[in-house]
């Protein structure tokens, strides 16, 4: 809903938001020699301050390449094309290329989208955790997805997405249970 009443350079921004989960100012911070179409992934390397000027990535683990979901490459290859094949340093998210929109403008954008479709107010950065939430059901890694987010360390995702993570040992009991080989007898065919 929200990507459908959203307009350039907006809509891209929110779905890379959404479907990478970049923070605002990574996103802001990519020109078009951060994504590689061939490795499918984005090359975190710096992102864009309310200072008005880049510098690198919040942490060292900051510094990544994010995987990209195959509707992502195909938004971003659409829009590549779009926009004419840009230079490799032009920005993603600018209106001259080199300059990128304004982060408040983003939030301005964001919220009376929100308002027009009548959505719940929340900020860009929900699209992160929305992004991991869908990545924590899908299975994917504590470890794994510390990467994608750039987060110091695993701790750090864990403590954020643990409520997420289903507590269910029922089929892990039963597995644990089939591969001990615990039998009716109580004797055990591994030790």
């Amino acid at each position: 809903m929200l990507l459908s009443e959203a307009e350039e350079p907006y809509k891209t921004l929110y779905t890379l938001l959404a479907l990478s989960g970049l923070r605002l100012g990574e996103a802001l911070g990519l020109a078009w020699r951060h994504i590689n179409f061939t490795g499918d992934f984005i090359q975190v390397e710096r992102t864009w301050t309310f200072l008005g000027c880049f510098q690198s990535p919040k942490t060292p683990a900051s510094r990544r390449a994010v995987p990209m979901l195959p509707t992502l490459s195909r938004v971003l290859k659409e829009r590549y094309e779009e926009l004419g094949s840009p230079k490799p340093d032009t920005l993603l998210f600018s209106y001259d290329g080199s300059q990128p929109v304004d982060q408040s403008n983003v939030r301005k954008d964001f919220l009376a989208t929100l308002q027009r479709l009548g959505l719940r107010r929340v900020t860009p950065h929900s699209l992160r955790h929305s992004f991991a939430s869908v990545m924590v059901a899908s299975g994917a890694s504590i470890k794994a997805l510390q990467r994608c987010l750039g987060h110091s360390s695993a701790s750090v995702t864990l403590n954020t997405y643990s409520h997420l993570i289903q507590e269910n040992l029922g089929p892990a009991l039963l597995r644990a249970d089939e591969l001990l080989g615990i039998n009716d007898l109580g004797t055990t065919e591994q030790f």
